[in-house]
């Protein structure tokens, strides 16, 4: 009966002097951040993948012990399971952030030893996949940034699993998220050996239109004074205008957009009709344009600043489907506004094209 107490505290000497092995870091080192730019890709298509890889350095340790079990390490992300929603520009623009095909995605086994590895044992590929929003979606996931940039300092993680186990990382990236969420920090733990940031930049772009043809010369013929006058000949002269036009979403505009010409040489109260007021130039006719599939004379504005009274060349609201390139046909002709006094003579006349955003 005395052996008994001698033998229990045997047991518990024998129990005390068992080693657990690790590859835990006196503390976790953040990789350098890796910056993707997202401006043209969602302003193209609001869907975009980037396949982006860790840029760990440096090396970690791990540790034996007596009981010769193995020591492993995996990558995992908090936002293969998560979404997050970030504010760009104040919250002008809003995008969904995932991460997905984390490669490899298993535990690499590192054996039982006292060993030093280098980094390159943990690099990591995954996918950043990035989806603009049309606007502020419901949710508390959302974090607002005042800038054109948001890093994810924790995009990527690698961690020692000897002791902690895929499930178990799973399990605390769930409710490490609740916290993230709540503060926008993700917390600390003590099997974190790298951290991998990612920063995205988006610049809010707005669809913009430009007059390819700049500077474009529409020459009319010489016509005859009798045949202009009984309208056989009004010197008939096709051109063409050809737009292009940038930043749309999804062949979509990100706003209103409107097209219309403008002339400081109207005819007064007719400003359907370009006239030459200098001295020596032709009187009594002026010129006048028309789509080719409306005969109708266009109507120029008074003001480039104001398409108000304006024939619209073409009109796109917000959200609308347009070309990126696209031409409009148009059709210039002689005018005679006044027959009893025409004078011959140049007749030359100018206007502008003009674009107004809403």
């Amino acid at each position: 009966m005395k052996l008994k107490p001698l033998y229990l505290a045997a047991i518990i000497s024998l129990s005390s002097n068992i080693a657990y092995a690790d590859c835990q870091p006196k503390y976790a080192i953040t990789a350098p951040a890796i910056t993707v730019d997202m401006t043209d890709n969602l302003t193209l298509n609001s869907n975009a993948t980037w396949i982006l890889n860790t840029q760990y350095s440096g090396y970690f340790t791990c540790t034996r012990n007596s009981l010769w079990k193995q020591n492993s390490v995996a990558n995992g992300s908090p936002f293969t399971k998560n979404k997050v929603v970030l504010g760009f520009n104040g919250g002008k623009d809003y995008a969904e952030v995932t991460v997905t095909n984390l490669s490899p995605s298993n535990s690499i086994n590192l054996g039982n030893s006292n060993d030093t590895y280098p980094a390159g044992k943990l690099q990591a590929q995954f996918t950043l996949n990035v989806k603009l929003l049309g606007g502020r979606p419901g949710g508390s996931n959302i974090h607002v940034f005042s800038g054109n940039s948001a890093t994810l300092k924790t995009a990527v993680i690698a961690m020692d699993t000897t002791n902690l186990g895929i499930l178990d990382a799973i399990l605390r990236f769930a409710t490490d998220f609740l916290t993230f969420i709540l503060t926008w920090e993700w917390p600390t733990h003590s099997e974190d050996i790298y951290y991998q940031p990612v920063t995205m930049i988006f610049n809010h772009r707005d669809t913009t239109c430009h007059f390819l043809n700049a500077g474009l010369t529409v020459n009319l013929p010489k016509v005859n004074r009798i045949r202009l006058l009984n309208g056989t000949d009004k010197g008939e002269t096709p051109f063409t205008l050809n737009f292009e036009c940038k930043y749309l979403q999804n062949g979509k505009t990100s706003r209103s957009v409107k097209a219309y010409l403008s002339s400081n040489n109207l005819l007064p109260n007719d400003n359907q009709t370009l006239i030459d007021s200098k001295a020596g130039a032709a009187k009594g006719v002026g010129i006048r344009v028309s789509q080719t599939s409306d005969s109708s004379p266009i109507t120029f504005s008074a003001s480039p600043s104001s398409s108000r009274g304006a024939t619209l060349l073409f009109s796109k609201n917000s959200g609308n489907i347009i070309d990126k390139n696209f031409s409009i046909d148009l059709n210039a002709y002689y005018h005679v506004y006044d027959p009893q006094n025409i004078i011959a003579g140049d007749l030359k006349a100018t206007s502008v094209l003009n674009f107004e955003y809403n």
